[in-house]
């Protein structure tokens, strides 16, 4: 069981409350945590559903801060791809038998029971006070993680994109590239987001990360190049973490060593970098 410290609870003091959707098996579960929370300062009960099929359109309706999950509604499959998922800070488990899981991960998310009424307040408005202030993950990607398949918004319930892109952790995407209509994201849980790659370059600059362009429509994320390395045609491609190698225009070689030189805050050590020849026997330093 989680501890409960009244800080915690009143970290997002202040604050409108948090909005909680509620999935259980059983009506009678459902009426009961709504029951104990319904004087709850920091939680708000948005809506409850009997099936993970059912939760589908309250979810995109309300777009709850946290998920109350029957963990009897979930194969082991379900609760090892949502623990591991950046989700995790808005998941609570159900567990009204107060049985065991055995699943993989479901320690990783707080269990709550009905063994104690003032514990299990206690326990939901701890999750809501240790809320990040951004939410997560954006609301297709949970629902995708809930389903395990890709859910279209509704029209009429779809968020400005500007959204999705807050919930973006910009160090956990390697590099981007320019397509029509989107930009595609390599790295963390988004693919894509319908914004060009302008745009989503100045709102991560904005945020402290570091990107540049190595072509035109490609740019890479500086704190993730490990390497720079010459190709077997003479051109230059500079070497991720992640095992990606992108080829660097000639003509933005320089203004690349240049932000790589400059980007002393990302900890990205110029020194480090190796530059590996074709037929060498391995990488040189630069």
């Amino acid at each position: 069981m989680l501890p409960v410290r009244r800080a915690d609870v009143q970290m997002r003091a202040g604050r409108q409350p948090s909005k909680l959707l509620i999935i259980g098996r059983d009506p009678h579960d459902c009426d009961r945590a709504r029951e104990w929370l319904a004087e709850s300062a920091s939680v708000a009960v948005a809506a409850d559903c009997l099936s993970i099929a059912e939760a589908v359109v309250p979810i995109q309706r309300h777009e709850p801060d946290l998920l109350m999950i029957d963990v009897r509604l979930l194969a082991p499959a379900a609760i090892r791809r949502l623990s591991y998922s950046s989700a995790r800070p808005m998941l609570l488990f159900l567990n009204p038998a107060a049985e065991e899981c055995r699943a993989d991960g479901c320690e990783r998310v707080p269990n709550v029971t009905f063994a104690d009424r003032r514990l299990f307040c206690r326990q939901v408005e701890l999750a809501a006070g240790l809320l990040p202030p951004v939410r997560p993950v954006s609301i297709p990607r949970l629902l995708f993680l809930l389903t395990n398949r890709a859910i279209r918004y509704r029209r009429s319930t779809h968020r400005p994109v500007e959204h999705d892109l807050r919930s973006i952790n910009p160090q956990q995407v390697a590099w981007m590239a320019a397509s029509p209509r989107r930009t595609m994201l390599h790295g963390g849980e988004t693919p894509a987001i319908a914004l060009p790659l302008a745009d989503v370059v100045r709102d991560f600059k904005r945020r402290g990360a570091h990107f540049a362009l190595v072509s035109e429509g490609v740019a890479v994320n500086l704190e993730r190049v490990v390497g720079v390395r010459v190709t077997s045609r003479g051109n230059r491609a500079v070497v991720l973490d992640n095992g990606s190698s992108l080829r660097v225009e000639p003509r933005r070689l320089r203004d690349l060593l240049q932000h790589l030189l400059l980007s002393v805050e990302a900890n990205v050590a110029f020194t480090a970098l190796k530059v590996e020849a074709p037929g060498s026997s391995g990488p040189e330093a630069l």
